[in-house]
């Protein structure tokens, strides 16, 4: 039985390894000798590289404002340190986000509930942890500042939502829709200091992109902030229909009035892209 164990233990782990941009011939050895303690460890350390959206994926059509080869990741897995039901308890105890007397400006941490203090302290200690291994130093410090920014806004919006096992950020409309946001910070060039923060909400994923999808995706009328959006998931191998926008903080501040409003934006045209794309398409709802 130990043994069935054991080989359980090394699968899984050179599966997560994979997935995960890690050896699956060295974390296949740590399973095989430490399965559950090797699982637990590898998932707590997440993805070797989280700058990928920057590098190794290709759009296949229609991603607003952005050149190719900078695309989104699409998963939605909780990470294992954010208490997502003591988020939604912080949206509806009194987690506001409301300005005090001093306008935009984030509120001291003081004022946040318990809950959003906690999540603040974790946002803290995940930033100087994400690898922006494959881009300039100068890039992957402007990407960690702006992760960082992003999630102290997060925070104080009074949204409700957490961290993805790749470091994404994602927002959630509780009661009322299913379908998560993600959003993140991204560089437009690996080597030239201008970070934009991407908006995603995945809808639906193809084995493959027909050319009458593509058709469709193309001549879809533009909505303005967000649209449809198809791109191929490298790791999945995968083409994912989702609907994406971006905005450029250097141009448009992110806030907490902002942040919430875009979310709400693209979820509107997921939801739409649910509704009105072709059944003959196939694909699987995401």
């Amino acid at each position: 039985m130990e043994l069935i164990l054991n080989l359980v233990g090394a699968v899984v782990c050179a599966s997560m390894a994979r997935r995960r941009g890690r050896g699956p011939v060295r974390w296949f050895f740590l399973g095989l000798l430490f399965h559950v303690v090797a699982i637990g460890v590898l998932f707590f350390l997440g993805y070797r590289d989280r700058s990928r959206a920057v590098a190794g994926s290709t759009v296949v059509t229609n991603w607003p404002d952005v050149p190719q080869g900078v695309v989104p990741s699409t998963r939605t897995q909780q990470r294992g340190q954010v208490d997502l039901n003591a988020l939604r308890a912080a949206v509806r105890g009194g987690g506001t986000g409301q300005q005090g007397p001093t306008g935009g400006r984030p509120q001291p941490d003081a004022d946040l509930a318990p809950d959003r203090r906690a999540f603040l302290e974790l946002i803290e200690q995940v930033g100087p942890t994400i690898d922006f291994s494959s881009v300039s130093p100068q890039v992957g410090r402007d990407l960690r500042d702006s992760w960082l920014e992003l999630g102290r806004v997060f925070v104080r919006s009074g949204e409700a939502g957490g961290i993805t096992d790749s470091s994404e950020f994602y927002q959630l409309d509780v009661g009322r829709s299913d379908l998560p946001v993600l959003f993140y910070p991204v560089a437009l060039d690996p080597g030239v200091s201008r970070v934009v923060i991407q908006f995603a909400c995945p809808v639906k994923r193809f084995r493959r992109a027909p050319r009458q999808l593509v058709a469709w995706v193309e001549t879809r009328p533009h909505s303005g902030f967000a649209d449809a959006t198809l791109f191929q998931d490298p790791t999945a191998g995968e083409v994912v229909l989702l609907a994406a926008g971006t905005r450029d903080p250097a141009s448009t501040p992110v806030n907490e009035q902002t942040l919430g409003e875009w979310c709400r934006q693209v979820r509107l045209e997921a939801e739409g892209l649910k509704r009105d794309v072709p059944s003959r398409f196939g694909g699987i709802w995401v």
